[in-house]
This record gives C-alpha cells, structure tokens and sequence, in this order.
C-alpha cells in the first residue's frame, strides 16, 4: 500500500501571492509543486496586478492579457 502514495503525480498550479505586494502594488507569481501533500514554491520574479489574474483558471484574465500585450508593444516601439 506505501508504494501506491509514492507514485502519486505532483501538482503544478500558479499563483499570485496578493500578501506580498510591492511599491507598486504588483504582487509576485509563484509555481506551487505538491507532491505527496507537500508543497514548494518557486518565483517567477514577475510582478502583476493581483487584480488582472484570475486564480480559478491560473492566468492572466482578458482585461490583464490587453493590458500585457500593449505594454509589449510599447516596449518594442520605444525600446524601453
């Protein structure tokens, strides 16, 4: 039977961790591994508005994803 929990999938979910905003009020996202019921994080050393992520599905929601894309752009024009 202790062979059958060890070969348990690990669980790779991301998220945003809304308790350590920064001066900007951007919060970090982090990689969250479980395996076996326990869990490591991992940064991402990238920062966004907490309120442009959807937690349920893990990713940027689509005002979020309009405000990224244009920030990329403006970033290409203007090599900032």
């Amino acid at each position: 039977m202790n062979s059958l929990k060890s070969k348990r999938l690990p669980t790779v979910n991301i998220e945003c961790r809304k308790n350590k905003l920064n001066n900007k009020g951007e919060a970090p996202l982090y990689i969250r591994i479980t395996i076996n019921r326990k869990s490591g994080y991992i940064s991402l050393k990238k920062y966004i508005n907490p309120y442009n992520f959807d937690s349920k599905r893990q990713k940027l929601n689509q005002y979020g994803l309009k405000i990224h894309r244009f920030k990329i752009r403006m970033k290409f024009v203007f090599n900032l």
